[in-house]
């Protein structure tokens, strides 16, 4: 999302699991400055204690509470999303 931050129109969310090894910590900062940069819709959380896979029921990383807040903030998002279409 980074590299087409400036044609995005859509809102975004990012839940950042804090131990993840698909992203490291500080490009999760390099994103965010770049979504900033572009005037983006954004929300970028990172869950504390989190490993990658932390809101998916069933997976041997899941995160009951992570994963409730995820599914929280992600759903208020798409209700947003939907009210304004």
């Amino acid at each position: 999302p980074h590299k087409v931050a400036a044609g995005l129109s859509a809102a975004l969310y990012f839940g950042h699991a804090a131990n993840d090894d698909s992203i490291p910590q500080n490009r999760i900062g390099e994103l965010e400055t770049a979504l900033r940069e572009a005037g983006a819709d954004f929300t970028s959380e990172v869950y504390e204690g989190s490993v990658h896979g932390f809101s998916v029921p069933g997976s041997p990383r899941y995160d009951e509470k992570g994963a409730e807040r995820h599914w929280r903030t992600l759903l208020a998002l798409l209700d947003r999303a939907l009210k304004g279409a």
